[in-house]
């Protein structure tokens, strides 16, 4: 049977917020302006201040990237999320592509399941192997520019429930599950082995979830794969 690794990206194999620092990437190309990263900064300030709830972060968050990109082609943005990533790259998590790498050399089939971009994670997929991107999909015309409306927000809990249940139906096995927050709740209902990454500042449990450092996460997961550490990282 297929093994399966289903992953959020932000604060699970990414620190912070993504969306964040795209639209402060897409603003300094002069695809959309400043004000945009501004409102998304303001929002993230908001949540981390526990004066916004994390729903809420996400549904609002969505919104204004959706308003910001409204009538920009949308192949102009795809190629801004080339450019993007080759800088984003260093912000990644250490264990982030060795464990990939590793997923790969195992026969796990990774899929994302998150609210970040769609643009950015599908670029990230093509430069790290992920299989499958659930993400935040905006609402593209027959013109090929963006609406301004949001098709698909991942980042919600229910949205991403509804994904997991559709996986679960295609008679795979959910080995691992990878998160860091409560909308990760249901990628680790099914999952055979769940680590709940904890990072300065946040206090949220799971039942059924291993709590983990970002410093400690590689070597529990190699451990769980029957790896040993060596020079590359793992050895067979």
């Amino acid at each position: 049977m297929q093994r399966l690794c289903l992953s959020d990206w932000d604060g699970t194999l990414r620190p912070g917020f993504i969306l964040e620092d795209w639209l402060e990437h897409l603003s300094s190309e002069g695809i959309v302006g400043f004000d945009f990263a501004d409102a998304c900064r303001q929002r993230i300030a908001k949540y981390q201040k526990g004066m916004l709830p994390y729903h809420d972060l996400v549904i609002e968050a969505a919104s204004i990237y959706a308003s910001a990109v409204k009538a920009v082609d949308q192949h102009k943005v795809n190629c801004s999320a080339e450019r993007f990533i080759l800088k984003d790259r260093l912000n990644l998590f250490a264990y982030t592509e060795p464990l990939l790498v590793l997923f790969r050399k195992k026969s796990i089939e990774t899929i994302v399941v998150s609210g970040g971009p769609t643009e950015v994670l599908e670029a990230y997929g093509r430069m790290l192997g992920f299989s499958r991107i659930y993400a935040l999909r905006l609402t593209i015309s027959d013109s090929g520019r963006y609406t301004g409306d949001v098709q698909e927000n991942h980042g919600i809990l229910e949205e991403k429930d509804r994904v997991v249940r559709s996986l679960k139906s295609e008679s795979k096995e959910v080995f691992l599950a990878l998160g860091n927050a409560p909308a990760d709740q249901p990628l680790f209902v099914f999952a055979k082995h769940a680590f709940l990454i904890q990072t300065e500042g946040v206090h949220y449990t799971a039942p059924g979830t291993t709590q983990v450092n970002p410093q400690s996460l590689l070597t529990h997961v190699m451990a769980l794969l029957g790896q040993k550490g060596g020079s590359d990282g793992f050895t067979v």
